[in-house]
């Protein structure tokens, strides 16, 4: 599958793509747009921003069947909360690598419950590319199959970094997730050609999702969608 990452995948829809809406929190988080004014910068091969999960709040989304659910909390509290409220044939995704706002990572024992109520299928877990080996291996053993490499990297206080910084990091780290596991991996991070895909699958991906190329060269899009379908 070929995602469409947020923010991005709240607005574009496009053939034989899944769009991903959010990052969705329990309460409504203001300041989208002055946050996205004030952060969002080129930097070399990509971006930074620190947009920090600006949202309108979960209990505010009309579900589709057809988009994917991306979800974070900032309290430890609210992933119960999502969890109760959330319709069961949802395809739901748990961003638990956001780096630009401090939260508490989801308890292994809701994560169990997220996986009996949503079919494992349709969960995808989004982490930090600065994920360790063991926090892996906790995924794999609660049951995690599929996962989505990754979120920003957080290395820099104004912003997490987008594109050619991630995807160098990131290519790394969908050969070593292949490696301990034959579990989905959705590459993403600096896919700005219908190289960056192939290299990404040469890695050992199984789907990807595109985001930042909407910035930086949207004209490749089509040429994308269209390696997509040889893979």
């Amino acid at each position: 599958m070929l995602y469409i990452s947020p923010p991005f995948g709240n607005y574009i829809n496009l053939r034989n793509t899944k769009s991903i809406h959010g990052t969705f929190t329990w309460e409504r988080r203001k300041g989208i747009i002055h946050h996205t004014l004030r952060s969002l910068r080129p930097v070399w091969g990509g971006w930074r921003n620190q947009i920090g999960l600006r949202n309108w709040g979960i209990r505010n989304v009309d579900f589709s069947s057809e988009h994917v659910y991306s979800i974070s909390a900032i309290h430890a509290e609210d992933w119960e909360l999502m969890l109760t409220y959330l319709p069961s044939h949802l395809a739901i995704e748990l961003n638990l690598g956001c780096p630009n706002v401090t939260h508490k990572p989801i308890p292994n024992e809701l994560l169990s419950e997220f996986l009996h109520k949503f079919h494992p299928q349709y969960l995808q877990v989004k982490v930090s590319p600065e994920i360790s080996l063991s926090e892996l291996e906790n995924l794999f053993e609660i049951g995690i199959q599929k996962i989505h490499l990754s979120n920003t990297l957080g290395n820099d206080p104004r912003g997490g970094i987008s594109g050619k910084p991630l995807r160098l990091k990131n290519l790394r780290l969908v050969k070593k997730v292949r490696k301990m596991s034959d579990i989905r991996i959705i590459a993403g991070g600096g896919i700005y050609s219908s190289d960056h895909l192939k290299q990404y699958h040469d890695a050992g991906a199984t789907d990807f999702s595109l985001a930042t190329i909407f910035l930086s060269c949207p004209w490749n899009v089509p040429r994308i969608l269209q390696e997509y379908t040889k893979l």
